[in-house]
């Protein structure tokens, strides 16, 4: 192997200056490239006249090694590298294929004959980030069989550590609950969740593995279904698929997108998590390709209203409830206890809410009616589609899908109303003025019309 132009790929920053100071303490002629390197007396940004003198550097043979950061994966021309290392972990095939390819030239396009790719691999982080037993054995079991017993305690045990926060609310006096005890308790069991860990990139720290689990609820179900469907449209409509890694800006603006295309304007009780919808964007543009979804098959197990019922229509109180209650939370074949974390008194709690909705059941569907007031000066079909959705998401929604539907042809295509471009994801399209608001169209059925999202831009106001 030639001892001479390498190329590194280094994590961050302080990684290339690191590697760059080892190879010059061993007599080898190194340097690093980075995207932002200031001088230390003016906070001017060196980087760019650094790095081109760098790069020229390496390319005349004046230095044997070159380390960079986020610099060389595609663009530059350096045609005599000849050995890539990538001392930098990655799980995204297209950021790994502009590696590699700084290295395969190939003798007709000015390459060398021979190429070397040698990757760094850390297996023991994947094992010891875990935060819990459960976790590591779903993901270490190659064939997951929901039907398992042990595999639905295992699965209660993960769905209970993230239930924690609702639990607490539930005990907690303080906090207004009543929507969330309002519905059937079978409502509140999540039908699955969607398991799965990021890396999380750091510019200065080592890079940390989050081990993310989204509860999936029959309230969130087809929102959650429809995003990771269309998550392929939506990171074409958004020119995401060349973007390993967000910021957290990028992801707030993204996520509001997602919100918007499938979550906003539903009853959702529970409701969706914000950051959940972030970290299925952050492992998408990671892997490409959807997070794994275990079902929680047999949660009708776990509905303690039907342990409500029995104590209702057995008039069980005092002694002999309480007996009841403690030979069921000991039974070790129904989960119970695993399910609530081990404690009790989220347990009685729930079961009590359970009780008191047999023995009132007004109280409850008087507290859950709710209105939606909107100002009477305030005509509606005066404000902007976006007004609308932050005054009242519920017809917002109303009014978007009847102009979506009324575009769709006998086919199930969208179709817009200009160009006559078809698809069957509403990500290609935005809804319309036909007269704009500028100049008196107002925002209702008649005056609406979807168009595909560059003619619409095009269009603007005229």
């Amino acid at each position: 192997m030639n001892m001479a132009n390498f190329l590194y790929f280094a994590v961050n920053k302080i990684h290339a200056i690191e590697l760059n100071k080892l190879f010059n303490e061993k007599g080898i002629a190194s340097e690093y490239v980075i995207s932002s390197e200031q001088h230390i007396a003016t906070g001017v940004d060196l980087s760019n006249e650094a790095n081109r003198e760098r790069i020229r550097k390496f390319k005349n043979n004046e230095i044997d090694v070159l380390i960079n950061v986020n610099i060389l994966t595609e663009g530059t021309d350096l045609p005599d590298v000849q050995t890539v290392f990538l001392t930098r972990p990655t799980i995204s095939s297209i950021l790994m294929t502009q590696m590699i390819g700084r290295a395969l030239r190939g003798k007709k396009t000015g390459g060398t004959e021979k190429a070397y790719i040698v990757s760094f691999i850390d297996g023991w982080k994947n094992k010891i980030a875990w935060v819990n037993p459960e976790k590591l054995y779903i993901e270490e079991t190659a064939t997951w069989d929901e039907n398992n017993k042990e595999n639905i305690g295992k699965l209660a045990r993960l769905i209970s550590i993230q239930k924690i926060e609702e639990f607490v609310k539930i005990i907690d006096e303080s906090i207004d609950t009543t929507k969330l005890e309002s519905i059937d308790f079978i409502k509140t069991i999540p039908i699955g969740i969607y398991t799965f860990s990021l890396m999380i990139p750091s510019e200065h720290d080592e890079d940390r593995i989050k081990n993310c689990e989204v509860l999936v609820y029959d309230s969130t179900q087809e929102a959650y279904q429809k995003f990771i469907d269309e998550l392929p449209v939506f990171f074409e409509v958004n020119q995401l698929n060349e973007i390993e890694f967000f910021t957290e800006e990028q992801l707030d603006v993204l996520a509001e997108k997602v919100e918007e295309a499938y979550f906003t304007g539903f009853e959702m009780i529970p409701d969706y998590n914000k950051q959940d919808i972030k970290d299925i964007l952050s492992y998408f543009a990671l892997k490409g390709i959807e997070p794994s979804f275990l079902q929680f098959k047999d949660r009708e197990k776990f509905d303690i209203s039907n342990v409500a019922q029995f104590i209702y229509e057995n008039e069980l109180g005092g002694k002999r409830k309480k007996e009841y209650l403690d030979e069921l939370w000991e039974k070790e074949e129904n989960f119970l206890k695993v399910y609530f974390g081990y404690n009790k008194l989220y347990f009685r709690k729930y079961l009590d809410n359970e009780v008191l909705k047999l023995e009132e059941p007004d109280i409850y569907y008087m507290s859950s009616k709710e209105s939606t007031v909107i100002p009477e000066m305030i005509h509606i079909n005066k404000l902007t589609l976006h007004e609308i959705q932050n005054i009242n998401p519920q017809y917002w929604r109303q009014l978007t899908d009847a102009v979506y539907e009324r575009s769709k042809d006998e086919n199930g295509f969208y179709t817009c109303s200009i160009s006559g471009f078809k698809a069957k994801s509403r990500l290609y399209f935005q809804v319309d003025h036909i007269i704009p608001m500028a100049k008196g169209g107002l925002t209702e059925l008649e005056n609406l019309q979807v168009l595909r999202r560059d003619i619409n831009k095009l269009k603007s106001d005229k």
